[in-house]
């Protein structure tokens, strides 16, 4: 197995996520067992999404949000990430049995303030909206159907109600 570097991968802050990956990984060098294909995997993650598991998880395995992974998918995502590890190995450890990683499998890839924030957002997108899609249609229909920047995005989610919601994860 390649070790990944275990320096900061960028300037900024990692995310929760990120730390805990490097954190786990940092864990099993100091005691000399080598880290698990999950960890290195977690690792690799967090440095092709600069400190950002789930930006990586988007970027790289699930681009469409087709809501599952299929081996060819991950496989090929495997390759231009640039993983060196066994990947049926892998597979078999995140996939659990499964001809596909199912959509809320991601879950086990995060720490668990990432998985509440995520699911209360979806939550919020079914209760408030009707779903995701409904919600960034939303927000989409301000912007004309353009592109939006990360500031148009905060915008519209905050004109739509989110920010005002109760009971999100803080």
């Amino acid at each position: 197995h390649e070790v990944l570097p275990l320096a900061p991968l960028s300037s900024r802050p990692a995310s929760s996520a990120a730390s805990s990956a490097q954190s786990a990984v940092r864990s099993r060098v100091s005691s000399s067992a080598p880290p698990s294909l999950k960890e290195t995997f977690l690792a690799l993650m967090a440095e092709k999404g600069d400190g950002n598991v789930a930006v990586a998880w988007r970027k790289y395995l699930d681009g469409t949000s087709s809501k599952d992974i299929s081996w060819t998918e991950f496989s090929e995502a495997l390759e231009k990430m640039g993983y060196v590890g066994d990947k049926g190995a892998l597979w078999a450890e995140l996939a659990g049995g499964s001809i596909v990683i199912e959509f809320m499998a991601w879950d086990n890839l995060l720490d668990e303030p990432a998985v509440r924030m995520i699911k209360a957002f979806a939550g919020w997108c079914k209760s408030a909206c009707g779903g995701p899609l409904e919600a960034f249609g939303l927000i989409d229909c301000a912007s004309h159907g353009g592109p939006i920047s990360p500031d148009q995005l905060v915008a519209g989610l905050r004109e739509i109600g989110l920010f005002s919601a109760p009971g999100l994860p803080q």
